[in-house]
């Protein structure tokens, strides 16, 4: 596509193009080997993985991730941890003693209560907020529901010229532009194209714009 055709897009075009884009490149170079990204993980791990994820890195979580299914298969064993002995093991993940905190604490909610299917009900367990409950839902039940976090925002920003002077996580009108973005079908492929290419291309400094599939209409792109 040419750059006149693509400077004269309507909104609608200009999403289903960033749409097709985004899943093919996410079938070519997405981190489809993610471990919380496969089917045969339990709801409980993949929530469990969606918990350690905020404020670190998935390279950091893989270091941990797989000994911890081992160590806690289901929540009921989780929930019944001492809490230095899991900090002591989360330790390489900072913020270690939090995390194993919220982490026992969310295993008891789930032992008397189950897994719930709802973003509300989620919303009501220890440590899950927006993020969590719909990242958990996408992942674990392919539910097509938005996902905001800092890198979708900056992405947001960048292709749309969208500003947002908020947090993330407590801005309804982002949350309501990124769910105008989701395709109707291979909804939560798109949603880990946005997370991946967000995070390894559209980076906060040194956009690897030569790189991204959607350079061509990109508002950033244009201005730099």
């Amino acid at each position: 596509m040419g750059a006149q055709d693509t400077e004269n897009m309507s909104f609608e075009e200009k999403v289903r193009f960033i749409q097709t884009r985004l899943l093919e490149w996410y079938g070519r170079f997405g981190r489809k080997n993610l471990p919380w990204r496969k089917g045969d993980l339990s709801p409980f791990h993949k929530l469990v993985a969606e918990v350690l994820l905020q404020k670190t890195r998935a390279e950091n979580i893989l270091r941990v991730f797989e000994e911890f299914r081992k160590r806690y298969p289901d929540p009921s064993i989780l929930a019944r941890e001492d809490e230095e002995k899991l900090a002591e093991f989360l330790k390489p993940l900072g913020l270690y003693r939090n995390r194993a905190r919220n982490l026992i604490k969310l295993a008891k909610s789930l032992v008397a209560r189950g897994i719930p299917s709802s973003p509300k009900d989620l919303e009501g367990l220890p440590g899950i907020g927006p993020y969590i409950a719909n990242a958990f839902l996408v992942s674990a039940y392919g539910k097509c529901l938005p996902v905001v976090d800092t890198n979708i925002r900056r992405f947001v920003e960048r292709v749309f010229s969208v500003e947002s002077k908020r947090d993330p996580r407590r801005d309804p009108e982002i949350w309501k532009f990124v769910a105008r973005l989701l395709p109707s079908e291979k909804c939560r492929e798109f949603i880990w194209a946005l997370l991946d290419l967000s995070a390894l291309v559209c980076k906060a400094k040194s956009p690897d714009c030569a790189n991204c599939p959607i350079s061509e209409v990109c508002d950033y792109r244009k201005r730099v």
